[in-house]
């Protein structure tokens, strides 16, 4: 896990595992993992959003409470679940944890209590020791920040960000490219490409997972050895130029590509899961794929990078 930094200094690892334990697989980057930083401080503001609520408190009482800005919360790019560890605590850990409406969220009970709390007009009751996860927010919460009333503990609020709001909203996914970043790049490179700051990393990894900070629709960018070696977007909202991305029919990716496409097993032996792979045939890109995972007929996410890369990807 990567750990961030709070500007005053001091490490959030310890607050971020205490509530939100969140990883993925590491076999081809089918699941990307990051928790980007949750902090006080002079950060950029990207989303606002309003305050709604989805319960009411065990008094009865009307459901009140602060507004929150982006930087108060932690945001977690990629397709696997948001994991909220629920504690024996007076308040949540971190106020909140802003996601993309195609994300679940996993309350694991680490009490010895009976959790209770309603979400979207259903009671979740979670027995100690056990995780409930949800279906995608964006079918349960309206955009903005939801609290739940949770008895006998409290639980951090979901922040459901509207990917029309993204500022990643309408950039393109390339061979070797996202919008202005490039494989190849350092990350601070790509940040000033981008126009908008990479969550750096502290621990001297020399492979590490990073995202843009505040942007639960953001790309997950795998940094080895200091430069970028591979981009993997989850958002329906960023396509390559011929207009593939998230949503589009494996028929549609064969009919863009046609010829250029090779059909792989899933290498983790999902055989609902195969990867469409474009292979350039301009000599100059040849060092270079873009990868579609299709799984149930459609593309659930793509990412690019060198064949070196993709023959042993993500971080070990």
């Amino acid at each position: 896990m990567i750990e961030w930094t709070r500007p005053g200094g001091g490490s959030l690892a310890t607050d971020q595992r205490r509530l939100f334990i969140w990883g993925r697989a590491v076999g081809l980057l089918l699941a990307a993992g990051l928790v980007a930083a949750a902090c006080s401080g002079e950060r950029p503001e990207l989303i606002s959003a309003d305050l709604v609520s989805t319960s009411q408190p065990a008094d009865g009482s009307a459901a009140t409470g602060p507004e929150l800005a982006a930087t108060d919360c932690v945001t977690a790019p990629g397709s696997a679940p948001l994991q909220v560890l629920v504690e024996a605590t007076p308040q949540p850990t971190i106020a909140c944890g802003r996601v993309a409406g195609y994300q679940r969220v996993s309350f694991v009970n680490s009490t010895t209590d009976q959790i209770n709390f309603d979400l979207a007009g259903v009671p979740v009751v979670i027995q100690p020791g056990e995780t409930y996860t949800t279906d995608p927010v964006g079918g349960l919460l309206g955009a903005g920040l939801t609290q739940l009333y949770a008895q006998p503990h409290p639980v951090s609020g979901i922040w459901l960000v509207d990917q029309a709001e993204s500022t990643l909203t309408g950039q393109q996914m390339g061979l070797n490219s996202f919008g202005n970043a490039s494989i190849g790049m350092t990350p601070t490179d790509a940040s000033a490409a981008i126009g908008l700051p990479l969550i750096p990393d502290d621990t001297g990894a020399a492979c590490y997972q990073t995202s843009i900070e505040g942007d639960p629709y953001s790309p997950v960018f795998t940094v080895r050895d200091g430069t970028i070696a591979s981009i993997q977007v989850f958002a329906s909202s960023q396509l390559t130029r011929s207009e593939i991305g998230v949503g589009s029919a494996e028929a549609d990716v064969n009919a863009a590509y046609s010829a250029q496409i090779e059909t792989q097993a899933s290498p983790d032996g999902n055989a609902e899961r195969s990867l469409l792979v474009f292979v350039p045939s301009d000599e100059a890109d040849k060092q270079f794929r873009l990868v579609f995972i299709i799984e149930g007929g459609v593309v659930t996410s793509m990412y690019n990078g060198l064949v070196d890369f993709l023959a042993t990807p993500g971080c070990a």
